[in-house]
């Protein structure tokens, strides 16, 4: 158990991790750049956080490019619904809807850009839940 930013110990469950990322979709930046870390509410787990991966906006494969498309659709889509199933808390609302747009208008873009994936409150997994999982 963790001590929060209200003096109340709560566990790293994915309810109380949940609780912090829900107050969040207000303070969210057009680029998703924001933190967790700390939240307000009484029943907040201090140390969760966001996972990230970066998209690369080109690719010599095609094949390579519609797989890594369908990678984050799925995440920010269907993948919400099996969230919990993989130890991760489904993004609050409207959090997967502005981030397939952003998303989408970047599919023809040069560079990078980093796609916030599911919350967890640990490191980054290599096997965040691709389809097929």
């Amino acid at each position: 158990m963790v001590r929060n930013r209200s003096g109340r110990f709560v566990s790293p469950d994915l309810e109380r991790i949940g609780t912090a990322a829900d107050a969040a979709p207000s303070r969210i930046a057009e680029d998703f750049q924001t933190s967790i870390v700390d939240g307000a509410d009484t029943d907040a787990y201090s140390i969760a956080s966001f996972s990230w991966f970066i998209v690369p906006a080109k690719f010599e494969d095609a094949g390579r490019k519609e797989s890594m498309k369908k990678l984050p659709t799925w995440i920010l889509g269907p993948g919400q619904n099996q969230a919990a199933a993989l130890g991760y808390v489904a993004m609050p609302k409207p959090l997967p809807a502005r981030e397939q747009r952003m998303l989408d208008a970047f599919q023809n873009a040069s560079g990078c850009h980093a796609v916030p994936d599911h919350h967890d409150g640990q490191p980054d997994h290599d096997d965040a839940g691709s389809p097929g999982d």
